[in-house]
């Protein structure tokens, strides 16, 4: 949640109003899922709406908590590290994981996003009206 609002205020400027908050817990939402756990819609926005003033004002007094900065290379961690222990990773071929694709959030032609089915597979969820959208348009 730091992250997604942070990055909005590094592109906008300014605090999100309540679409974009919407669209910054869709974010969420769906980074969530990236990482393999299932948590209802309708939860991370209620969680989202309910922290976004206090993440606001920690981005604005002291910015991003310590363990959600960025880790950067220190050029005396490159130093210590030996030779031969180089020349072990590059036999070995060490090389970095590619991040994992998060996938889109399911959609249809009525819903622009489909939070569930009912015990009869009718979806229900958020649609495309709702969102002040046409179908299938990409989202800026």
């Amino acid at each position: 949640m730091y992250r997604e609002t942070d990055r909005f205020l590094q592109e906008k400027k300014q605090p999100p109003d309540d679409n974009e908050v919407v669209q910054i817990a869709e974010r969420v939402y769906c980074r969530i899922q990236g990482l393999g756990f299932w948590i209802p819609y309708g939860e991370v926005l209620n969680e989202y709406q309910k922290k976004c003033p206090h993440i606001l004002q920690r981005l604005q007094e002291s910015g991003l908590p310590q363990h959600l900065l960025p880790k950067t290379k220190n050029a005396s961690s490159a130093d210590s590290m030996s030779t031969s222990k180089v020349k072990q990773r590059k036999a070995k071929g060490h090389r970095r994981k590619k991040p994992k694709e998060v996938p889109l959030p399911e959609q249809d032609d009525t819903f622009f996003f489909i939070v569930g089915y009912t015990s009869g597979g009718a979806p229900y969820g958020v649609t495309w009206e709702e969102m002040g959208l046409e179908p299938r348009e990409e989202i800026e």
